[in-house]
């Protein structure tokens, strides 16, 4: 069983990446300061190296947007990857958490499903 997932998993991959494909990679810093939790006046700040990734290819493309891969061969409707994230806090260093738990790291992921009604040059409208 294994040897067949394996199987799969390559030939999916081999036939995802076979396509003709533009890809940028670089690195970048980010200092981020957020809130304690939502409302709150208290902030934390957050500093991470950045790595930056542009993936473009006739099905799949990963860039500022999210990841997209393409399951129809139209432009009108596109399915993607919607991912979010909450950085953790930790209660000692804020004075309006004090006694409480700490907050942990969230990770959000979702399907998107696009639809786009009108588009020209100027003017962009999705539902």
């Amino acid at each position: 069983m294994k040897k067949i997932i394996f199987f799969l998993l390559s030939a999916f991959s081999l036939s995802l990446f076979a396509e003709e494909s533009s890809y940028e990679l670089g690195l970048g810093g980010a200092a981020v300061t957020y809130p304690s939790y939502i409302g709150s006046k208290s902030t934390n700040t957050f500093i991470s190296p950045i790595p930056y990734i542009r993936y473009e290819g006739e099905k799949v493309s990963l860039k500022r947007g999210g990841f997209q891969y393409r399951f129809f061969d139209n432009d009108e409707i596109t399915i993607d990857l919607s991912l979010g994230a909450s950085l953790p806090v930790e209660s000692e260093n804020s004075n309006a958490r004090k006694g409480m738990e700490d907050l942990d790291f969230a990770l959000e992921v979702g399907p998107r499903l696009n639809y786009k009604v009108y588009e020209d040059p100027k003017h962009k409208v999705t539902f």
